[in-house]
């Protein structure tokens, strides 16, 4: 399915089971992934699933041209997409920069959340000096991407973060790997400049204002997104905390089985 609006053209992957009484499962991804990445997933789930590519990403397209999108852009025309598709309760997962998206939407929009699945994600900088540094990193980086984008894949790899999901996953690394060399670099880099983690509000005070229940899922060898994972945990009314062991940053990606084994359980609940 293709939504279009005056600034991205979206695509999107709508499962034709769901009916206007179903609460489906939406998958976002990651900086640099694309839909792509939940199709080994969506079979399993007990309720049905979209998923949909972030602006600058996969299929989904911002206008040429373009000089600015922000964040609470991107949380409206979500929410037009689901009233357009009459769906007024989702399960929201997302990994990362998704699940940065998918906790910003959630603040905007409760309404709309049935229950919130946040993979190696965080509720933003409550520093303003760190964030302006996080933006001027993130800039800096967009520019790279755009001008070395060889450059910029080679030490996108190589990062703590994603140090060993080659090895314990060749053939979705493949996959993943296959998705970053055809972004597009105007795309990638406009999505970073808009959507980095500099751009992003500091939720961590309005943690406690969430009503509906969250899993958070967090890599054990990831010792920065597991640690924000347990104090989110503390912050949070109502939800549960899944540090894997032997793990990294792409959870989904390092520990399938026990990933999705996760997430049954946690849908069979809330669909």
């Amino acid at each position: 399915m293709i939504y279009k609006t005056s600034s991205v053209e979206y695509y999107l992957d709508v499962d034709p089971q769901i009916k206007n009484d179903t609460i489906p499962v939406v998958l976002l991804h990651g900086f640099t992934g694309s839909s792509r990445v939940w199709n080994p997933f969506c079979q399993y789930f007990p309720c049905p699933c979209i998923t949909i590519d972030i602006p600058g990403h996969g299929q989904s397209r911002f206008v040429k041209n373009i000089d600015m999108y922000t964040i609470d852009d991107w949380c409206k025309d979500f929410h037009n997409i689901l009233m357009k598709l009459k769906i007024q309760k989702i399960n929201l997962l997302g990994y990362s920069m998704g699940g940065r998206l998918a906790l910003i939407f959630a603040n905007r929009y409760p309404e709309c959340v049935q229950s919130l699945i946040l993979e190696s994600t965080t509720p933003g900088y409550e520093n303003d000096d760190e964030r302006n540094e996080r933006l001027m990193n993130d800039m800096a980086l967009a520019e790279k991407i755009r001008t070395d984008f060889q450059g910029f894949l080679s030490n996108w790899d190589k990062k703590f973060l994603f140090r060993n999901h080659k090895e314990r996953n060749p053939q979705e690394y493949k996959i993943l790997l296959d998705i970053r060399r055809n972004s597009e670099t105007w795309q990638l880099s406009k999505a970073l400049e808009f959507f980095g983690s500099g751009k992003q509000d500091n939720l961590w005070p309005h943690l406690k204002e969430f009503s509906f229940p969250i899993m958070i899922i967090a890599g054990e060898e990831d010792n920065k997104f597991s640690q924000i994972a347990n104090r989110m945990w503390k912050c949070l009314r109502h939800s549960s905390v899944h540090v894997i062991p032997s793990c990294g940053h792409t959870v989904h990606l390092e520990e399938p089985v026990i990933f999705r084994n996760i997430l049954i359980d946690w849908l069979k609940l809330n669909c």
